[in-house]
């Protein structure tokens, strides 16, 4: 029969055991084509590249949301259609292939980047006494269990220099505008931030703006934190900093000058808004600002319940 059909004999083996009948055992060939028909219309797939979700991905491509974050946070909040990154990159694909330009909305629309991580022997531009070296930070900072504990760094495009911080438990994204990276600058825009008194240690590498601060203004800074700098060259110890100054590149390109002015005040403040609403996959999509409101839930539940224990002590 194999040789009459042109088939391997093995075919009909499963042939027969997969639409045999569940009663009697016996093969009926038009039952095994009603079986065959039915899991084909189980196994047909509904395709999700329809001209409604690719408006939905145009959207949160503008609101510079990357594919995996947008399948991400649907799938965290559970509305509307959930698209793998997979499907949100076919959608994008086939837009192009019509000649559409979603594609030029991608973040990094495939570029590479590259670091060299081997380091440059000698030493760094910026002396530090013992207790600050990176190796010197305590447990509590590096396995990044608690808010407080920030990295910094500087941007630069032409004439204005962008102060950013990043907190390593929250992602909170801090963003200054400046007119140059002088230290004393520098060193007034960090006090400000101090003055929330909910920063507890600063992350940073060895670069020129910390040597030209007064050694009392770094001893003052000490005083009120700690401050740990980075080994000479290995910038990417601070790798929360470094990888949130690349999704900032989106806005302020590297190499592009950008004159001084006031406006770049707000502008920085209008884009640290965006970024702290921003999901984020090292947060489990979720955003800084959930992040922090969760964190300070959970710190308010804990204080209530040592009061109510402290309460339930004293009656007794």
């Amino acid at each position: 029969m194999a040789d009459d059909l042109g088939v391997h004999f093995s075919t009909l083996y499963r042939e027969i055991r997969r639409n045999r009948s569940a009663d009697d055992g016996e093969y009926d060939s038009f039952q095994a084509q009603e079986k065959a028909q039915s899991r084909k219309e189980i196994a047909r797939r509904v395709s999700l590249c329809t001209p409604e979700n690719e408006i939905l991905v145009m959207k949160q491509l503008e609101a510079d949301l990357s594919p995996d974050v947008m399948a991400g946070r649907a799938k965290l909040k559970g509305k509307g259609p959930t698209l793998s990154s997979s499907t949100i990159y076919k959608l994008i694909e086939k837009n192009r292939n019509r000649g559409g330009k979603m594609y030029r909305k991608l973040p990094r629309q495939g570029r590479k980047y590259r670091r060299n991580r081997t380091g440059v022997p000698g030493k760094g531009k910026l002396k530090v006494r013992q207790g600050q070296e990176l190796e010197e930070r305590p447990p509590g900072i590096n396995d990044r269990s608690e808010p407080g504990h920030i990295e910094i760094d500087l941007m630069f495009s032409g004439e204005t220099v962008w102060l950013t911080s990043v907190d390593r438990f929250t992602r909170k994204l801090r963003l200054v505008a400046l007119p140059g990276k002088e230290g004393a600058p520098i060193a007034e825009a960090v006090y400000s931030w101090l003055e929330s008194g909910d920063i507890r240690s600063i992350t940073t590498d060895r670069g020129l703006e910390w040597s030209d601060l007064n050694p009392w203004v770094l001893d003052l800074l000490k005083s009120k934190l700690n401050l740990y700098f980075c080994r000479p060259y290995h910038s990417w110890e601070k790798g929360s900093i470094e990888n949130l100054n690349r999704l900032l590149r989106r806005y302020f390109p590297k190499g592009k000058n950008l004159p001084w002015s006031e406006n770049n005040r707000e502008e920085a403040q209008r884009i640290e808004e965006m970024m702290n609403r921003r999901p984020r996959r090292i947060l489990g999509y979720r955003t800084p600002e959930e992040v922090e409101k969760e964190w300070n839930l959970t710190r308010r539940r804990a204080a209530w319940r040592e009061t109510m224990a402290g309460e339930a002590v004293k009656a007794a």
